[in-house]
């Protein structure tokens, strides 16, 4: 890891510490680094693990980049000396600078808003919302107040909790996001008690979560809670707010219908483009993994991956393999997996030309309820590559029933 940080950033870890370390750091190099640290006390090193674990943690994804680079800017916490080139820097470096500038509870908090990466899940819904007018890049900040009166409300009606609430509006690149913390029922945990040296229970009033996030690039709110059959509700008060309630329209709820992949080959999608008018903007679509369920059986899940070749001839070199017998190839193929097969996950990378990178490259996930990393790519290029998956009948927009009597609600 110290390799990777560097030498600047790593004295900064250390000194983060506030440990004795007598190191010749013009020396520096990973294996007099490694020694220096074998030769700390077991407190020492364990304040050094401590940070290490800490940067471990905050590196884990590269999508926490983003959150992290926010974090440091919107609390004025980038050091003088690496302002200039921190936007360069990579994921583990960014981490370095969190881990040796913020206090526990700032890193505690920084985690906490990591969850924005969360594109799937069964406490997640996704809607499309068509946004009439351009949004105030403050506009959930602005209205904060009224956000959280009318969500707790309705929160505290429906399961009859919530008497106490915490909030915070934050920012993440081109996503407007705000977070409620509840308090759920009251609930007892057994625990030991060390003034009665036994296991005992204990009353206490755990939290829930309740977030939305609005994605001003892609027209996307997405709503965290866990009930999610309210999470139309939710969406509505929310854009009722915001937007203002004759604002918007609700396209519908983003789902993905994934199983053509188990049945269409690679060239029905890479020879695509040039018929729907996404060339030149898109050059081309190649699958470069799929996670499967075989048969629809979760028993027989299976990743293929693209390794430099057509992954469908993979798949198939692999069927003749295990038949001893010829398979079908080519675009004559029909499907190369048994009947049933459920495509829970398809990683696509794309080729496209961005206004100041041509030949550009995005690879983007794709899963039945969600996506991750369309919404980085330039927005036309986006644009394009959603209306491709529509035409397709890839991407689906599930209808949400717009009730005018569900607009104004709870106010």
């Amino acid at each position: 890891m110290a390799k990777k940080i560097g030498k600047d950033l790593m004295t900064k870890v250390i000194e983060s510490t506030r440990i004795a370390f007598e190191y010749d750091w013009d020396e520096f190099s990973s294996d007099s680094f490694a020694n220096a640290l074998a030769a700390l006390s077991p407190a020492d090193a364990d304040a050094v693990s401590e940070k290490c674990a800490v940067i471990d943690e905050l590196r884990s994804k590269p999508n926490n980049r983003a959150v992290m680079l926010c974090y440091l800017k919107e609390t004025a916490s980038i050091p003088a000396d690496v302002a200039d080139e921190i936007d360069g820097f990579p994921t583990v470096k960014v981490a370095a600078v969190c881990a040796s500038v913020l206090c526990k509870e700032d890193i505690r908090t920084l985690m906490g808003r990591f969850f924005v990466n969360v594109r799937h899940g069964n406490n997640l819904k996704n809607f499309e919302v068509k946004i009439h007018d351009d949004v105030d890049e403050n506009a959930v900040a602005n209205h904060k107040d009224q956000l959280v009166r009318r969500l707790k409300k309705y929160v505290s009606d429906k399961e009859n909790c919530a008497e106490h609430c915490e909030s915070s509006v934050f920012r993440v690149e081109s996503r407007q996001v705000l977070v409620l913390k509840l308090t759920d029922h009251a609930d007892q945990v057994e625990s030991w008690d060390s003034s009665k040296d036994a296991f005992d229970y204990k009353d206490i009033v755990p939290s829930m979560k309740l977030a939305v996030v609005l994605d001003e690039m892609s027209d996307r709110v997405s709503v965290h809670y866990r009930d999610v059959s309210v999470a139309k509700d939710i969406l509505k008060i929310f854009c009722d707010e915001v937007l203002g309630a004759n604002g918007y329209s609700i396209s519908g709820e983003v789902k993905y219908d994934l199983d053509c992949f188990a049945e269409k080959s690679q060239a029905r999608l890479g020879d695509t483009p040039s018929e729907n008018g996404l060339k030149p903007l898109v050059r081309n679509i190649t699958v470069v993994e799929l996670y499967v369920w075989l048969g629809g059986s979760k028993n027989s899940r299976r990743t293929y991956f693209e390794n430099g070749k057509d992954i469908y001839d993979e798949i198939r070199r692999e069927k003749s393999m295990l038949n001893s017998s010829p398979v079908e190839s080519g675009d004559q193929a029909q499907s190369v997996f048994p009947v049933g097969t459920v495509v829970k996950r398809v990683r696509l990378r794309i080729e496209y030309d961005a206004p100041k990178r041509p030949n550009a490259r995005r690879t983007i996930e794709l899963m039945p309820n969600t996506d991750n990393g369309l919404g980085d790519m330039p927005r036309k290029a986006s644009d394009a590559l959603r209306k491709f998956l529509e035409d397709r009948q890839m991407l689906i927009k599930e209808d949400v029933a717009n009730d005018e009597n569900d607009s104004g609600q709870n106010r």
